[in-house]
């Protein structure tokens, strides 16, 4: 628990949360398992807050230095909210895209297939995980995911609208009915 805490103090947070999770698994107290979740929150509410103003001001910059020292700083912080809180699946979308936007696709790309494993049944999380993958231009990848996330709910409209626009654009009108009719 103190060696969470120095590490906490110093900034360290990829220690200081391994610490806080042995102090946990060796059965920390009522006391001291409220401090961890609390320095955890605040460390996850901080660190994900401030990554996106920083995302969205360095897609407004037009500077492309300063840009790119932004997307980096961008990265650390939703590292760091990734790790305190790894059960919220928009630091992982967010953190994909900006490694992508960065030049390290596959980095993208392996953030938000863990994304997709570990929530497997969120039809949003599918759903950005497809917008992902169509912002980097991979169509069939997209529709992989639309596809998945229609199965976890046929009724989200966003994937319908999603899945029918790539099923027209590939001249494939009866699929893309198939979906709409879902929302008539």
């Amino acid at each position: 628990y103190y060696l969470g805490k120095a590490y906490h103090q110093k900034g360290k947070i990829l220690e200081m949360s391994q610490a806080f999770d042995k102090c946990l698994e060796l059965g920390a107290d009522a006391t001291m398992k409220t401090e961890i979740k609390n320095i955890k929150t605040r460390e996850w509410g901080n660190s994900y807050n401030n990554a996106i103003k920083l995302y969205n001001a360095a897609n407004k910059t037009e500077d492309k230095e300063k840009q790119i020292k932004m997307r980096e700083e961008v990265a650390q912080k939703l590292t760091v909210a990734k790790i305190c809180n790894p059960d919220f699946p928009m630091s992982y979308i967010l953190l994909g895209k900006t490694e992508a936007q960065l030049g390290k696709k596959a980095e993208g790309d392996k953030i938000v297939e863990e994304a997709a494993v570990k929530f497997a049944d969120k039809d949003t999380v599918l759903f950005n995980i497809g917008n992902y993958y169509l912002e980097q231009g991979n169509e069939d990848k997209a529709l992989t995911y639309y596809e998945k996330a229609n199965k976890v709910n046929p009724s989200n409209s966003d994937v319908v609208l999603a899945l029918s626009d790539i099923y027209i654009g590939k001249k494939e009108f009866e699929k893309a009915q198939k979906h709409l009719a879902v929302l008539l």
